[in-house]
C-alpha cells in the first residue's frame, strides 16, 4: 500500500511515499518540502510468498450471561466474510480491565491490566494474522503506571518498525504525566519522552507517521503542541482561553485529529457554553482559526435546543474522522432535544454522525440519517468507524428484539442502506428495513461493543 505524508515546514515537514510512485512532485503550499521514498514496494517475503491486503473490522465485544462477563477482541474479515475472535488463542489478553486494541494493520496487540498495588502495566503481543492467534510466548511488557495508551510507526527505521505511546503518571508526583514512544521489541531503557503533560493533559496519534498531538489544560486554557519524531522538535500550534481565569470547560478529551494531509487540525471546544469546531493550520504561527458554531452544550445557562436541523444537539463526542482526501471531518453528536420536547417527546437521547467540509464554512451534513423516536431504531451510538475509501459506516445500536443488548450496523455511506448480508431486514415503525450486521441472537446475553475500527491489513501467505 502506498504511503505519502507531509510534515510542516522546519519544525514539522517529513514526508514519504511507500511502493512504486516514480513521480515524486512536491505539493504546492509555502508549508510543504518534498518527501523521501522510504517503504517496500509490491510483494514481501522469501520465495512462494504473497502479499494481500484485506479490510478487516477490529472490535472488543463485552458479554455477560448469567451473571459472568467477558470481553474478547474480534475482527471481522470482510475479504473472508468471517468474524473471528482472537481472544480465544490467548490466555493472557485482557480487554475487559480498561483498554485493549489492536494496531493499526492488526500485527500487535495492546492491553492494560491492572497492578497489584495499583495502576495499570501495559502490555502487548503479537499477532499471527495468517493464523488468526496471539502469540502469548511473545508478550512484552512495555510500562507500569500507564493510564492510555495508542500505536503508531517510526518513521526513521527502514521498514518503518510499529511502535506503542502511552501516557505515564509520574509515581513521585501525581500532577504531571509524561507522554513516551518505544518500539514494540523487547528492550530495555529504549522509550523516549516526547513530552510532559499537567495530570489533567493527554496526547493523540496521528494518521502521520511519527507526528503526536499534546494536549495541556489549566483551569481556564488549552494548548496543543506538535511533536515529530523524525525531528525530536515540539511547536505549539494553538492556544485556546486565558490564564489565570476561573471555571473552564476545557478538557484533554476535546474531540482532537490532525488532517490525513497534515495541513490542518480539527478542534472541537465548549467555550461559553457553546460548541465550536475550530479548524487550525497545522504550522507554526497559524493564523486565528476559522470557527463554525454548532450548539449549545447540555449546561448552557441560557437553555439548551435553541437550533435546529442538523444543530438539534449538545455533546460532541470522541474523535472526529477524516476522509481519506482530507475533504471531510466526520463526527458523532448526541442531544436530549427530543426527550423534553413539548409535543410528542420520545424516550431516549438522538444520536447522529456529521460531516462538514474541512474548511468548516459550509453545512453540516448528516451522514448517518437515524430515526429520532422511541424505538430501537433510534440507534444509541457509542462507538464507530468510517472505513478508508469512505464507502462504509459502521456502528453500534440497540437490538430490535432486546433493549439491553446491542449490535453493529453497517451501511453504505453514500446510500445509507443498511448491509443485509449478515442479518435479515427487521423493518422498524417507519417502514424503513434495518440489518445488523454484527450480533448475538442469545435473548440472555447483553451485548456492548468497545474501539471499533476499520483497518486495512497485509497479509504474508
Amino acid at each position: 500500500m502506498q504511503t505519502r505524508q507531509y510534515f510542516i515546514l522546519l519544525m514539522f515537514t517529513v514526508a514519504f511515499a511507500c511502493g512504486d510512485d516514480t513521480s515524486n512532485t512536491t505539493p504546492d503550499g509555502p508549508n510543504m518540502v518534498g518527501f523521501d521514498d522510504m517503504g517496500m514496494g509490491g510483494a514481501t517475503g522469501g520465495v512462494g510468498t504473497q502479499e494481500v491486503v484485506r479490510e478487516r473490522l477490529s472490535y472488543v465485544k463485552q458479554t455477560s450471561v448469567d451473571g459472568e462477563t467477558k470481553a474478547e477482541l474480534h475482527v471481522f474479515d470482510f475479504d473472508a466474510n468471517q468474524e473471528i475472535n482472537l481472544s480465544s488463542s490467548s490466555q493472557l489478553v485482557d480487554c475487559l480491565t480498561r483498554q485493549c486494541s489492536l494496531s493499526p494493520n492488526q500485527d500487535w496487540v495492546g492491553w492494560l491490566e491492572m497492578m497489584g498495588a495499583g495502576g495499570f502495566r501495559l502490555r502487548a503481543a503479537p499477532v499471527d494474522k495468517v493464523n488468526n492467534r496471539i502469540l502469548d510466548d511473545q508478550v512484552i511488557d512495555v510500562a507500569d503506571n500507564v493510564d492510555a495508551f495508542d500505536f503508531g510507526l517510526d518513521v526513521r527505521t527502514t521498514p518503518p518498525k510499529v511502535t506503542v505511546v502511552y501516557s505515564q503518571v509520574d509515581s513521585a508526583s501525581a500532577a504531571t504525566k509524561d507522554i513516551l514512544v518505544r518500539p514494540l521489541e523487547a528492550c530495555t531503557d529504549c522509550a523516549e519522552v516526547i513530552g510532559t503533560v499537567n495530570a489533567n493533559g493527554g496526547f493523540r496519534v496521528t494518521e502521520v507517521d511519527g507526528l503526536f498531538i499534546l494536549i495541556e489544560t489549566t483551569i481556564s486554557s488549552m494548548t496543543i503542541r506538535l511533536f515529530n519524531l523524525t525531528t525530536g522538535s515540539q511547536q505549539e500550534i494553538a492556544y485556546f482561553g486565558a490564564e489565570n481565569m476561573t471555571g473552564s470547560q476545557f478538557s484533554a478529551n476535546h474531540p482532537i485529529g490532525l488532517s490525513p494531509d497534515s495541513t490542518f487540525l480539527t478542534v472541537f471546544t465548549r467555550v461559553d457554553f457553546l460548541w465550536k469546531i475550530n479548524r487550525v493550520e497545522a504550522r507554526p504561527e497559524a493564523p486565528a482559526p476559522m470557527i463554525h458554531e454548532l450548539f449549545e452544550t447540555e449546561t448552557s445557562r441560557s437553555g439548551t435546543c435553541m437550533r435546529d436541523g442538523n444543530y438539534f444537539f449538545q455533546n460532541v463526542i470522541g474523535d472526529p474522522i477524516f476522509s481519506a482526501d482530507s475533504q471531510h471531518v466526520y463526527f458523532l453528536v448526541s442531544g436530549e432535544c427530543n426527550m423534553t420536547a413539548s409535543e410528542n417527546p420520545t424516550n431516549r437521547p438522538d444520536f447522529e454522525i456529521l460531516r462538514i467540509g474541512q474548511d468548516v464554512s459550509g453545512p453540516v451534513e448528516n451522514v448517518s440519517q437515524i430515526a429520532h423516536n422511541s424505538s430501537w431504531t433510534n440507534h444509541g451510538i457509542s462507538t464507530w468507524s468510517i472505513n478508508g475509501d469512505g464507502t462504509k459506516l459502521v456502528f453500534d445500536g440497540e437490538r430490535p428484539t432486546n433493549a439491553s443488548s446491542k449490535s453493529l450496523w453497517l451501511i453504505d455511506l453514500e446510500t445509507g442502506e443498511y448491509d443485509c448480508s449478515q442479518g435479515r431486514p427487521r423493518p422498524g415503525i417507519d417502514g424503513i428495513p434495518r440489518c445488523e450486521f454484527v450480533f448475538d441472537e442469545r435473548s440472555n446475553a447483553q451485548v456492548s461493543f468497545q474501539s471499533l475500527k476499520f483497518q486495512t491489513v497485509t497479509l504474508q501467505q
